[in-house]
């Protein structure tokens, strides 16, 4: 998860995310992030500023947190801007009706409040979201089925509520470990090395398969167990960055994957 969201070569070799630097490199303060849950992770800690929204409860009409903690606050220049910005973003994502909540496990409904704090003026360009349960050690096809469902949800309501915006919308879907080709004594299967890598949205071209599919033939497979990987999914982050949103190659090997220079952006024309 850390050489996934660092986007170095290896554990803790950055101390910020590849999705911050990028942030940076395209221009700093004329993009916004935002990190859909607590606390941020690692894809969006850096230097650019990015704002944080996770579903919860909502604060009664009568309670006065919010202004008591504007008071409190006011004079802290770091505490101050972020509470407002948090407050700011509380209330983009607010339902129309001032009193709804977003139930738990309402996939769809998150994908829709999502797409909510990214439309407008004040919307965000670059949005983070973790959706975890993936670890299917047993009982597998179950589960699995439940989490596509709910992915296919999530996707689903982000782009009912961008409407025209979608047309402008990239979605990358990665993970930071694959599955072993064969299933254990559980019905389940264990951390493996090869895995899979979607791109969805109205700014992706249609297309079949990005790289090269090893197959899951009994002579491709990696130390006669996991799927082979085939590509390093940075060139595929590479990609998106230079043709969705303009960074040049000499900033995205130097820059926002520092070092990798050796690993070309995927394919011209995916966006």
């Amino acid at each position: 998860q850390d050489v996934l969201e660092n986007g170095g070569e290896g554990l803790r070799q950055q101390s910020d995310g590849w999705l911050n630097r990028a942030i940076v490199a395209a221009g700093g303060t004329s993009l916004k992030g935002l990190s859909i849950g607590a606390p941020t992770p690692l894809i969006l800690r850096g230097d650019a500023p990015v704002s944080s929204w996770a579903p919860g409860g909502l604060v009664r009409d009568g309670d006065r947190i919010d202004s008591l903690l504007q008071d409190l606050y006011v004079e802290d220049p770091m505490l101050g801007q972020n509470l407002a910005r948090g407050l700011a973003t509380e209330q983009l994502v607010s339902m129309e009706d001032g009193d709804q909540r977003l139930r738990r496990n309402d996939v769809q409904g998150l994908g829709q409040a999502v797409a909510k704090l990214m439309t407008g003026p004040e919307g965000a360009d670059i949005v983070a979201v973790s959706l975890d349960g993936w670890d299917t050690h047993a009982g597998q096809r179950g589960q699995v089925q439940t989490r596509l469902t709910g992915l296919d949800q999530l996707v689903t309501g982000l782009q009912d509520d961008l409407g025209e915006t979608w047309s402008r919308t990239a979605v990358i879907v990665a993970t930071e470990f694959g599955r072993t080709a064969r299933a254990n004594g559980t019905q389940g299967t264990d951390h493996g090395t090869g895995s899979s890598l979607l791109l969805a949205g109205g700014a992706v071209k249609r297309g079949g398969p990005i790289g090269d599919w090893p197959t899951l033939a009994h002579n491709r497979l990696f130390e006669n167990r996991d799927m082979a990987p085939t590509l390093d999914i940075r060139s595929v982050f590479k990609g998106v960055l230079r043709d969705h949103m303009g960074l040049d190659r000499a900033a995205l090997d130097g820059r926002v994957f520092p070092g990798s220079a050796a690993e070309a952006p995927t394919m011209n024309g995916l966006i």
